[in-house]
């Protein structure tokens, strides 16, 4: 009787395949003929296609470059809407009917026929003259986001008039849709491999309480950043660091003063710093970029830049909105709502659904590899494998219990 087997070579970029029989003590691949009589194939392989293009990118980034701008966009338009009922609640933006702002947040469908609301948050020409622009008869650019920002920073008072409700509830409104956003993504957060390699470390001394719990999870951090020459420079001080002193704190303070010089500093926080110096002199940075808006710059001769800075958000958005709310007395119950919905951060998405049963205990989840009972067992684990050779007997045995309770102790 003809024994017939089928033979997989699985690889991570191919599968070999072949089908044998046995035929007098010995395998050979099988010979099948179809019905015109033509060999049928018994082996080959197949090769799978590269997950990167020619450059080593994935070719699912594009995909997920993609993916998360629909998020984030998606996510505007949900801060935007918060903002909007609260600035409705308390009469800072045009009455919106009962359901419009439901309507845009569920169906996506834009508040166009409230002429109020649009005339309200266009911008309009920085020369333009509208029925909003005219405060105390003199001609004002009302219509300007940085303009109004600037104003409801340096001039109190407006929550008494209706006109000064509607110029503070759009320079809210904009700092709702500039405000940008946290990533929780390391990634999204810097490209700069040194701004990873600082955040890293930053976490990493957090946790620490000591040289010997920290230089080894730093090595491999330095690792995953050593592509980069500002980390092997600050690598090679910090590593000399712990070589020269003792105390932990001292080391700390050290690091941190290296973090943060301007050499060692990553385009993000290269930029974030150098806006913060520009705005020195200014109470929030809207009335800084009010200073410049549609101004030549006079060593290039071009427009100053607004868009496309970096900025932070704590330092910059947040402390402006801290400032104009002590400015025009906001009280606790306006600024609590507009603060969360204006810079509220959606918290991680919890990843319990992913950790697998345990094998021993299958109606169980797996316990955490950090967990000290995982650490006991990983232990015993170790000490169980170990075998042997005694005087007597000249085989391999495993420890005996006193032999391993020494071990423990």
């Amino acid at each position: 009787m003809e024994k017939i087997k089928l033979g997989l070579d699985l690889g991570t970029n191919s599968i070999g395949w072949s089908v044998v029989e046995k035929q007098d003590g010995i395998y050979d691949f099988l010979v099948k003929k179809d019905e015109k009589g033509d060999l049928i194939p018994t082996k080959g392989s197949y090769i799978f296609s590269k997950g990167s293009d020619a450059n080593e990118n994935s070719k699912a980034a594009e995909r997920r470059g993609f993916r998360g701008a629909r998020r984030r966009i998606d996510r505007i338009r949900l801060r935007k809407i918060a903002t909007l009922k609260v600035l409705d609640e308390f009469g800072l933006c045009p009455k919106f009917n009962a359901g419009e702002l439901n309507k845009w947040k569920n169906k996506k469908t834009y508040p166009c026929e409230n002429d109020k609301f649009i005339e309200w948050q266009r911008t309009g020409k920085k020369k333009g003259i509208s029925k909003f622009e005219r405060l105390d008869n003199k001609t004002e650019k009302l219509k300007q986001p940085y303009y109004l920002r600037n104003l409801a920073a340096t001039q109190s008072g407006m929550m008494l008039t209706t006109l000064g409700k509607l110029q503070l509830g759009r320079a809210f409104y904009h700092l709702a849709q500039r405000r940008g956003y946290l990533s929780n993504s390391e990634e999204e957060q810097s490209e700069d491999k040194i701004d990873l390699f600082k955040m890293d470390v930053f976490n990493l001394l957090e946790n620490s309480f000591d040289s010997g719990s920290f230089l080894a999870p730093f090595e491999v951090i330095f690792d995953l950043n050593k592509g980069d020459d500002k980390v092997k420079k600050l690598y090679s001080k910090i590593k000399k660091e712990l070589k020269n002193e003792i105390e932990f704190e001292k080391i700390k303070s050290f690091i941190i003063t290296e973090f943060n010089k301007p050499e060692n500093l990553g385009k993000v926080m290269s930029g974030i710093g150098e806006l913060s110096k520009e705005i020195e002199g200014f109470p929030t940075m809207g009335c800084y970029f009010n200073s410049i808006y549609n101004t030549t710059n006079k060593k290039s001769g071009l427009l100053n830049k607004i868009r496309g800075r970096y900025t932070h958000r704590e330092d910059h958005y947040l402390a402006e909105f801290e400032y104009i709310c002590s400015v025009q007395n906001i009280t606790s119950d306006l600024k609590d709502k507009l603060q969360k919905a204006v810079f509220y951060q959606r918290p991680l998405k919890s990843q319990k659904g992913l950790v697998a049963n345990c094998t021993l205990e299958t109606k169980r989840k797996r316990i955490a590899a950090s967990h000290p009972l995982f650490e006991e067992f990983r232990m015993w684990e170790s000490i169980n494998r170990i075998k042997i050779k005694r005087e007597v007997c000249g085989k391999l045995n495993f420890l005996n219990k006193e032999e391993k309770d020494l071990i423990k102790n």
